[in-house]
C-alpha cells in the first residue's frame, strides 16, 4: 500500500522556531506513522505576537514539528 504525502507550513521544529526567525517551512508528512499532539494549552503554543500554533506531528524518529492547523483540521488533511 502506497503512503500518502501531506503538506503543511511548519512553524517550529523540535525547539528551533522557524516563524521568529522568518523562515517558516512547508513540510511533507506521510499519512502513515505520524502522532498529533495538541499544543493549544502548551507554553510552546505562543511562538510570536501573530502566530500560535495548536498541533505537533510526531514523525517516527521523534522529531516534533509545529503547525497553526488544529488536530481536527490535520485529521481532516490526513484522512483525506
Amino acid at each position: 500500500m502506497a503512503t500518502n504525502i501531506v503538506t503543511t507550513t511548519v512553524y517550529q521544529i523540535n525547539t528551533t522556531n522557524l516563524a521568529k526567525a522568518g523562515t517558516a517551512k512547508l513540510v511533507g508528512f506521510p499519512t502513515q506513522g505520524c502522532i498529533f499532539t495538541d499544543c493549544t494549552a502548551s507554553p510552546t503554543r505562543n511562538l510570536t505576537s501573530t502566530i500560535n500554533v495548536y498541533t505537533a506531528i510526531q514523525v517516527p524518529n521523534g522529531d516534533k514539528y509545529y503547525v497553526v492547523q488544529t488536530i481536527a483540521q490535520m485529521a481532516t488533511l490526513f484522512n483525506a
